[in-house]
């Protein structure tokens, strides 16, 4: 069975700019607030907690940005709120961050 060549019509842009430099870029700053808000280091914690948990624009462009659904990482910090923003799911965020188990948010 032959390859297709991609063209624009088949190209899935989303799926290329999810892998693009600028992405993961996005999933860097997305990643520090995350690591931000489930440390208890001051006020850069209460601002990325209230920036992630707010889901303001500034949350949706970075989301999209970094080729994820800013749907699901308000979700997934507003369940840490819920919780307490406990210091125990820091590594959980971490091994899913680098691939590992089920994908709720990555960064």
């Amino acid at each position: 069975m032959s390859r297709s060549k991609r063209t624009p019509e088949t190209t899935d842009s989303r799926n290329e700019r999810d892998h693009s430099v600028e992405a993961r870029l996005w999933r860097c700053v997305l990643h520090r607030a995350v690591l931000e808000a489930l440390t208890n280091i001051g006020a850069a914690t209460v601002e990325a907690r209230n920036w992630l948990t707010g889901g303001g624009r500034d949350l949706l462009l970075v989301c999209e940005f970094a080729g994820l659904d800013a749907g699901m990482v308000n979700a997934w910090a507003l369940e840490m709120q819920a919780d307490g923003w406990p210091m125990a799911r820091a590594e959980e965020y971490r091994q899913r961050a680098r691939g590992h188990g089920q994908r709720r948010m990555a960064a």
